[in-house]
């Protein structure tokens, strides 16, 4: 199952939409969710962005970081070269049953 988040402004359009939603077979159940003032943006992380908090995803990468990660992406150091994976995925493909 599946939610879904929308945000309709006008009254007398969410009336029209809930009504509209609730009469598709598919969908299970249609409930109007009040938010806290604090949560109208769900999506976003709940933790203020900041150099003390460096698994926070929402805050920006620092440049040391961002070469970090450039030279790692450049300089791979796996047990999987990307020739043998590619070979690999290849004969995969071929004994995958159509």
């Amino acid at each position: 199952m599946k939610t879904l988040l929308v945000d309709i402004e006008n009254a007398n359009n969410l009336k029209a939409f809930l009504n509209a939603v609730e009469k598709l077979g598919f969908v299970k159940s249609v409930k109007l969710v009040e938010l806290d003032v604090n949560e109208t943006d769900i999506s976003s992380v709940k933790e203020p962005s900041g150099e003390y908090n460096w698994i926070n995803p929402s805050r920006p990468a620092s440049e040391n970081e961002i070469d970090e990660l450039i030279d790692a992406m450049e300089n791979p150091v796996g047990e999987h070269p990307t020739e043998d994976v590619r070979k690999s995925l290849k004969k995969w493909s071929a004994e995958k049953p159509r």
